[in-house]
């Protein structure tokens, strides 16, 4: 089997496994894509009292405004469709390898476009995307089996809790670099960048709830185990 067959199978496995975990078995979240574009439609640009411990970003982001609103989505735009990209990339390398004539030995063609996959960067990174997938999938059981106990309520420090706050994106940012790196395609660095960003600030607004709610508790937590595991 050819590295352009061997990419295209690991992308679509790891494409369902999203419809699986978004569709299936979600896990809530108050910065969700939906939570966000639905808070920057229904509050009022009136910027409320800051508590002594806000960050910036959560008074920033209370006072809605129609600028707001268009950078919102336009940085869910720009994630969207560089996530989309290695799925779509996928399917003319998929079209590529269908279409082509058969080597003259009878083998089964392989990709020859200059926008197929090159075999050393895809293999690599298609085992930074599989890595980064099982930790998100590892993080959102974690949470999902966390949600049904008695003390949901608390913070989870557990498991790969224990080595960053957030790994479901940590689990994302692996595997989308590992998509991209895959493509070898160095033009989807920019988008790329806008994604980390864009995750930065769902992450800080999540802890941001989180201090209001559990304050003392999650500080300590804050203190004891890094961010991005790093």
């Amino acid at each position: 089997m050819s590295i352009e067959w061997v990419f295209v199978a690991v992308v679509l496995l790891i494409y369902t496994s999203f419809v699986l975990d978004f569709l299936v078995w979600p896990v809530p979240s108050e910065v969700s894509t939906a939570a966000l574009l639905n808070q920057d439609q229904t509050e009022q640009p009136t910027a409320p009292t800051a508590s002594p411990t806000a960050s910036p970003v959560s008074s920033t982001a209370s006072a809605s405004t129609p600028v707001s609103l268009l950078l919102t989505v336009t940085a869910h735009a720009i994630v969207l469709l560089t996530w989309l990209y290695p799925l779509a990339y996928t399917g003319w390398t998929l079209y590529t390898l269908l279409t082509e004539h058969t080597a003259i030995d009878g083998s089964p063609s392989v990709c020859s476009s200059p926008t197929c996959p090159i075999p050393g960067v895809t293999l690599f990174g298609l085992l930074v995307a599989v890595a980064g997938r099982c930790v998100t999938v590892a993080a959102s059981l974690q949470l999902r089996k966390h949600q049904h106990k008695p003390d949901a309520n608390d913070i989870l420090t557990t498991g790969v809790f224990a080595r960053t706050r957030h790994p479901v994106v940590v689990g994302l940012h692996l595997t989308i670099t590992g998509l991209l790196v895959a493509t070898g395609q160095l033009y989807m660095a920019l988008p790329l960048a806008v994604t980390f960003f864009y995750f930065e600030y769902k992450t800080r607004l999540e802890e941001d709830l989180l201090l209001q709610r559990t304050d003392i508790d999650y500080r300590r937590y804050q203190q004891q185990v890094s961010k991005y595991g790093w």
